[in-house]
């Protein structure tokens, strides 16, 4: 069986790659809880433990910091790599996938792919921690496809 997809990552599909990519995205929610109630700590306690009070101010504004600059590298990048926009086309089948873009082609068997990750929107196949390949909902023609993708990554791709 083989299965065709073809298509071009939207800037919003870029994010969410790089949402699904992002190793700690499950400390997100719990650190938009804990850095108010920093902030409330610091607030009540800054004249009785000024050193508590200081590191607590650090913390929050190293946090500030990573957060602001994962987004701005993850905009920088969109508009600056030409690559990540361009239009590719393939196709799937048991013994890996073939990627055809403007400028190569590359066939990849399954033993290429050292993890997956999977959303309901995208799946990421790794190739290494920091080379992902990423295939949207969208470049599938219909559900059956995206289903049938899914399946065969679960079975060929360990998810570690």
């Amino acid at each position: 069986m083989e299965i065709s997809f073809k298509g071009a990552l939207s800037e919003d599909e870029y994010k969410k790659v790089n949402k699904l990519h992002y190793p700690y995205k499950k400390l997100e929610p719990l650190l938009k809880i804990l850095v108010p109630l920093m902030i409330i700590v610091v607030i009540f306690n800054f004249s009785k433990e000024r050193n508590a009070s200081i590191f607590l101010l650090f913390l929050i504004a190293f946090w500030v910091y990573i957060s602001i600059l994962r987004r701005y590298r993850i905009r920088k990048y969109w508009n600056e790599c030409k690559a990540i926009k361009e239009q590719s086309s393939g196709v799937v089948n048991e013994k890996g996938i073939t990627i055809k873009n403007e400028t190569s082609t590359s066939n990849k068997t399954w033993g290429h792919f050292t993890k997956y990750k999977l959303s309901s929107e995208m799946v990421l196949l790794y190739q290494s921690y920091a080379m992902t390949n990423a295939f949207p909902r969208s470049f599938f023609e219909n559900d059956s496809d995206w289903d049938a993708f899914v399946q065969i990554v679960k079975d060929k791709v360990p998810s570690k």
